[in-house]
């Protein structure tokens, strides 16, 4: 749930931002702005989730990040202005509202990011976090923890279990993990990172949220995480973990984006077809002339 706080408040302050753009833009209130208002909402919500615009890091504004929410704003404003064109606005409104609307969202939705963060910074404390296991597997969630401030995570310390440690000497190692349960309660330990299988999992308190390595990597990253312990279980993960929401709101997003371009680009296929056409056809009759003009001088000269 940790996780899970910062996107719907960024997902709450996304579908508001969505609803007020088109008002604004129309300057108008009526039942058809309420309906382009509505489309908005649900286009522009399934289109940014679509472009990966709902991760923990989306909460970190960056260029990445605004490229994928600007490309996001133009293809939602896209499918609203065909709506808009074919039901409710005649073209030439049709147009003023799109460019509009794609100005107000931009920085509606800019500033939905910006109090989203705020919000989480003032709202959600820093929680303790503690990780079994000094592996490779503990310096890859470390470095992904510290490089994502939105998760509010904060490192106190790895329990080293077995004689593998590859954690620098800065850090702090707890040697002795039967003492976990005395180490949890002397740290106020909130949260538990497992890099691999542990035989003190009944000596953590029922309080204390714990994640799967793996788990938590993918849902920071948004990558899987794949080592020569885990490789044999990910294909069995793809057939457990399949969404067919997800696959075919993807479907109709590629089928909708693949309409859109071959629209916008026929009218240059076709100009160019003619222009390759013309020259094919041209070029014969040039060379015949020339061929002429050749043979003709070459008569006159003998």
């Amino acid at each position: 749930m940790q996780l899970v706080k910062p996107l719907l408040l960024l997902f709450f302050f996304d579908a508001l931002t969505l609803g007020i753009s088109p008002i604004l833009a129309l300057h108008d209130f009526s039942i058809k702005t309420i309906i382009l208002c509505a489309i908005n909402i649900i286009t522009g919500l399934a289109v940014l989730y679509l472009k990966n615009n709902y991760t923990i890091q989306e909460i970190e504004l960056s260029k990445k990040r605004v490229w994928l929410l600007l490309e996001g704003i133009i293809f939602t404003n896209i499918l609203l202005s065909i709506f808009a064109f074919a039901v409710v606005l005649p073209p030439i409104n049709c147009i003023i509202f799109l460019i509009k609307n794609i100005v107000i969202s931009s920085i509606l939705l800019t500033f939905s990011r910006i109090s989203a963060k705020f919000c989480q910074k003032s709202i959600q404390k820093n929680k303790k976090c503690l990780i079994i296991g000094t592996n490779k597997r503990a310096l890859t969630i470390a470095k992904e923890i510290r490089n994502t401030p939105a998760l509010k995570m904060q490192i106190v310390g790895f329990i080293q279990e077995g004689e593998e440690n590859l954690i620098s000497d800065k850090e702090n190692v707890f040697n002795n993990p039967t003492e976990i349960y005395s180490i949890i309660k002397e740290n106020k330990i909130e949260n538990i990172i497992i890099t691999d299988n542990t035989k003190y999992l009944l000596n953590i308190p029922k309080y204390v949220k714990m994640f799967k390595m793996v788990d938590l990597y993918e849902k920071i990253s948004g990558k899987y995480y794949i080592d020569e312990e885990n490789i044999n279980e990910l294909f069995d993960y793809f057939e457990n973990h399949k969404s067919t929401v997800y696959d075919f709101t993807k479907r109709i997003f590629d089928l909708i984006s693949a309409s859109i371009i071959a629209i916008v680009t026929f009218p240059i296929m076709i100009f160019i077809s003619l222009r390759v056409f013309s020259q094919i056809n041209i070029r014969p009759y040039i060379h015949k002339k020339e061929l002429r003009r050749t043979i003709k001088y070459l008569m006159h000269t003998n």
